[in-house]
């Protein structure tokens, strides 16, 4: 999640599974997007699509397909290491999603967005698995769909959050705000991404002297595109100037699911249990 809308998740997103595709030992990547709204003009599974292109493929669950989404699919086609981009739930308006209920129907129970979301994840998993990121819309207290703050509704998927922080002036407490939204609900932070502009503004820095490893293992801090709005060139000139430090990125999340799953099946073992494998 991001502290707020527009902080960079999915430029986030999409360093991330080109990281993964680049790695000796290539990784398929799975790109969510449950909800997305302002599809006229706006998908951040497109974006992230052609950021990865041609290793990368897109796809629009059925109440996606419901919007004029469906006649921007691409047509890319690629190997066993792809990337998949898909859009889950979506509405025409550029709103919050619960008003964009409200003006077009087609509304989402929580349980439902939750189950869609996991139903891909199985699915990804039960196919080889490799790396997954989903990217929720706005900040880490937005509505989703029915109106609930997106930082309860997805407490049932119990995934570690990957934390977008804010690297403009004052965003050292909306970001330390949305640290504690999350939590303080139990959700597990496993690392925070700030894109500066303005190193001196000492962001990162009072980021990680707040949350400390305790609360957030890893804080990291990168340059900030230079424009808000980039084209294709600049976009791929900005990836390849940052890749390192995704691929330092992936690296870290990689070995924290690892070292993850390797308590939770100690734990297992220890109450005399078992834990399935992938």
């Amino acid at each position: 999640p991001g502290d707020n809308t527009g902080v960079g998740k999915t430029l986030l997103s999409s360093g991330l599974v080109r990281a993964a595709t680049r790695r000796a030992n290539p990784l398929a990547s799975l790109y969510l997007k449950p909800v997305q709204t302002g599809v006229d003009t706006d998908s951040d599974s497109l974006f992230v699509h052609n950021a990865a292109a041609p290793h990368a493929t897109h796809s629009l669950a059925p109440h996606a397909a419901c919007t004029t989404l469906v006649a921007r699919q691409p047509t890319t086609t690629t190997g066993p290491h792809a990337v998949h981009a898909k859009t889950l739930f979506a509405w025409q308006s550029p709103i919050s999603p619960h008003v964009a209920v409200e003006r077009e129907g087609r509304g989402v129970a929580d349980e439902q967005l939750v189950a869609a979301i996991l139903q891909d994840v199985a699915r990804f998993s039960d196919t080889g698995g490799g790396f997954g990121l989903v990217e929720t819309a706005g900040g880490v207290a937005s509505p989703v769909p029915s109106g609930a703050l997106q930082c309860d509704a997805l407490i049932p998927l119990g995934m570690p959050a990957l934390l977008v922080g804010d690297g403009k002036l004052g965003g050292i407490s909306t970001t330390i705000s949305a640290s504690e939204s999350l939590v303080s609900r139990g959700h597990e932070l496993a690392a925070l991404i700030v894109f500066s502009a303005d190193r001196a503004l000492g962001n990162a820095a009072a980021m990680r002297a707040h949350l400390g490893p305790e609360k957030c293992p890893l804080v990291i801090e990168m340059a900030a595109p230079s424009v808000d709005a980039m084209d294709a060139e600049q976009l791929r000139h900005w990836l390849q100037a940052t890749d390192e430090s995704f691929d330092g990125l992936l690296e870290h999340l990689l070995l924290h699911r690892h070292r993850a799953g390797q308590e939770t099946e100690q734990r297992a073992q220890r109450r005399g249990g078992a834990t399935p494998h992938d």
